[in-house]
């Protein structure tokens, strides 16, 4: 059986993290940590900005296997591993829809990599737009809202990854 390679995890960007004290303290007394088949997984816990943590686990992790994060005595959050990708994701299409701008793509996507300087948008003067993400099901079609009417908007994509963890080609769009 071939092994995932040691890529990150999970990204977890969850508003549950936020108020429950110093987060840091959490992981230095070893009180967030990463388990699967009944044995506790050697891995990094590191804090990217306010409430997102990232785990790099030190050792292979097997595909098709499910991980489990502990947070704390209440939260667990269940990760299933993928085989390791090595073919890059391509964004096959990008189309105005009722409510914003749909980009379809051929691998699903990571999550947390849109809000986390995946996605830019910018309107005909140079200023950046707000914006929120739906992101369907399987990961693999993405519907950039704007939070407010806009005319046209030029978005700019670099550092969206596959779930698998490649990274989808850097591009700008003009639809």
């Amino acid at each position: 059986m071939a092994l995932a390679r040691p890529a990150r995890l999970h990204d977890w960007g969850g508003e549950r993290l936020a108020g429950r004290g110093e987060i840091g303290a959490l992981i230095g007394n070893e009180q967030i940590y990463l388990y699967g088949a009944r044995k506790r997984v050697p891995a990094q816990l590191e804090l990217k900005g306010a409430g997102r943590l990232r785990v790099v686990p030190s050792e292979l992790l097997r595909p098709e296997q499910d991980y489990h994060l502990v947070i704390d005595a209440y939260t667990e959050i269940t990760v299933h591993a993928v085989e390791a990708a090595t073919e890059t994701p391509l964004l096959l299409s990008s189309e105005q829809v009722s409510g914003g701008i749909r980009l379809c793509v051929d691998k699903p996507i990571h999550a947390a990599t849109l809000h986390s300087g995946g996605i830019h948008l910018v309107d005909f003067a140079g200023a950046q737009v707000r914006f929120t993400t739906r992101i369907s099901l399987e990961g693999k079609q993405v519907t950039v809202v704007r939070s407010r009417p806009t005319g046209a908007v030029t978005i700019s994509i670099d550092g969206i990854e596959s779930r698998s963890g490649t990274r989808l080609p850097a591009r700008v769009l003009r639809p």
